[in-house]
């Protein structure tokens, strides 16, 4: 039986596709081995190609097996929609650990209540969101907490600008 949306699709484009088969993370190195320089990813106009991805995600995985992530392991982001949301899940996945993603909207009590409920031992943060996760740490299992910056990923003048636009609103950004 022909379906009658299959009508619409471009030449070449199959009627159906099965399942891929492998984890997140491999399909990441796939990605990445099949095409390099292909975009994965799209921040404020700046685009970042599946071999970088992969490869900066393979460096956090790293860094955090480092700080003693395992398999089993909770690890937590308190991050906005942003490059670093992406690396921090991946390379969570591709060391067996859980990926816990907690709302950047929380309250300090409810960040509490899901680090504490979630178990979770390491948290990448936002620098401006460092503050709330401060009010939230005590009584959790939080050992490690890393912090990123959105200027991190922002093409030029946005990385130069986001900094001094934060502070003037009294953010936290530049973490020492």
């Amino acid at each position: 039986m022909t379906l009658p949306w299959v009508k619409h699709y471009d030449p070449g484009v199959p009627a159906e596709i099965g399942p891929v088969s492998g984890t997140i993370p491999q399909l990441l190195v796939r990605a990445a081995q099949k095409s390099p320089r292909a975009p994965a990813l799209a921040f404020f106009g700046r685009t970042m190609s599946y071999g970088t991805l992969a490869h900066q995600t393979a460096r956090l995985a790293q860094a955090l097996r480092n700080l003693g992530v395992a398999p089993g392991e909770r690890v937590a982001f308190l991050l906005p929609n942003c490059p670093q949301l992406v690396m921090v899940y991946q390379a969570a996945l591709s060391l067996g650990a859980v990926a816990v993603p907690l709302n950047p909207l929380l309250s300090p009590k409810e960040l509490h209540y899901q680090l504490t409920d979630s178990g979770a031992r390491c948290l990448a943060v936002l620098d401006h969101l460092l503050p709330k996760v401060e009010a939230a740490r005590a009584g959790t299992d939080l050992a490690q907490v890393i912090v990123t910056s959105l200027a991190d990923y922002l093409p030029r003048p946005l990385n130069w600008l986001y900094p001094l636009k934060a502070r003037r609103q009294g953010l936290a950004v530049g973490f020492k």
